[in-house]
């Protein structure tokens, strides 16, 4: 099994059964249970395995820690607290997930980003204000695959990544000629050996140079990136 922060968890639950007013935690999660449909828009009964799963969750002291990091909370007695949540908060919270990503050393051990990231020649000499943007991007996907598409692409607007954007445009504009004009003497059957040597040198840049030199013993797939639980505060 692999450990994941129940805030991804909650936020999927909470933007699901999202209310506007405060409650106790067991109260919020009645509301979830009560509104989850089936597969086939049914009604689920108390005793089927997924509002179990939920009331399970809720019994979790990682949970009770979770809440107070994406929702607004009060605490009425010592033993007693409300919440309700916010996107806001929640936003803020995966964006320190998205910054602790990217200035770790976890983008670097994927095969896959690493890949990304030449291929569309951020890793270019001269292209470092690029690659920081470029390296958000590939951070925000990661933690998005445990998000709405609603709620990934409001991460991703909270970056100013305009410059990466109007690059990545640009650069996907110039390459569509080359992969169409490689595809069109594919379909011909050219088989001129220089030609495509040529074409073929002409498409690798800088970056990709460099992927192939690196050395990719040891780096880790991205399904390591979320196996440590996050201690609590």
């Amino acid at each position: 099994m692999t450990p994941i922060d129940p805030a991804f968890l909650l936020i999927s639950l909470l933007e699901y059964g999202k209310s506007g007013v405060f409650m106790p935690a067991d109260h919020i999660f009645d509301e979830i249970a009560k509104n989850m449909k089936g597969p086939e828009g049914e009604q689920l009964g108390a005793d089927s395995a997924q509002i179990k799963s939920i009331f399970g969750l809720v019994s979790l002291k990682c949970t009770q820690v979770a809440l107070r990091r994406i929702c607004e909370n009060k605490d009425l007695a010592p033993d007693t607290a409300v919440y309700r949540y916010s996107k806001e908060k929640a936003i803020q919270y995966l964006r320190k997930k998205v910054d602790r990503l990217v200035e770790s050393k976890a983008l670097e051990q994927s095969r896959t980003i690493i890949r990304t990231l030449a291929r569309d020649g951020l890793m270019d000499d001269g292209k470092e204000d690029l690659l920081k943007e470029g390296r958000v991007k590939a951070a925000c996907d990661l933690v998005g695959q445990y998000l709405s598409s609603s709620l990934k692409a409001e991460l991703l607007s909270s970056y100013d990544l305009s410059k990466l954007e109007k690059y990545l445009k640009e650069y996907l504009e110039e390459e569509a000629p080359l992969k169409s004009s490689t595809n069109t003497a594919k379909g011909k059957g050219a088989t001129a050996k220089d030609g495509d040597k040529k074409r073929k040198a002409a498409k690798s840049s800088h970056g990709v140079e460099q992927l192939k030199k690196a050395n990719t013993t040891g780096m880790a797939k991205l399904s390591s990136f979320f196996t440590k639980v996050e201690k609590a505060k």
